[in-house]
C-alpha cells in the first residue's frame, strides 16, 4: 500500500481481530501523544489520552533492549544530518 488510504486503515481497525485493547509501545504512545497537541491541538490529545484510560489500548512496557535500540536509531539520524561522528 504505497499511498495514505485512511478508509483501509479504519477497515483494518475495525475488523482485526487483534488483542483485546490494541497494544501500544510506551515509547509510541508518548509520540503520538506530543504529536496529537502540536499538529491537531489538545482536544485531540485528551480525547487520546481518555482512550488510553478507559482501556482502548494497551500500553505495552519498554524492555531495555527497545530503549537500546530506539537510542541507537536517534543517534544515527541525528549523525545523517550533520551531527557529529562517533568515535
Amino acid at each position: 500500500m504505497g499511498g495514505r488510504d485512511p478508509d483501509a486503515a479504519l477497515d483494518l481497525w475495525e475488523t482485526h481481530p487483534g488483542p483485546p485493547g490494541r497494544l501500544v509501545p510506551t515509547l509510541v504512545s508518548t509520540e503520538v501523544v506530543s504529536l496529537l497537541a502540536t499538529r491537531l491541538g489538545v482536544e485531540s490529545e485528551v480525547r487520546f489520552l481518555g482512550d488510553l484510560a478507559a482501556g482502548a489500548f494497551t500500553v505495552e512496557p519498554n524492555t531495555a533492549a527497545d530503549s537500546a535500540e530506539a537510542s541507537g536509531h536517534q543517534w544515527d539520524a541525528f549523525v545523517e544530518v550533520g551531527g557529529v561522528a562517533r568515535e
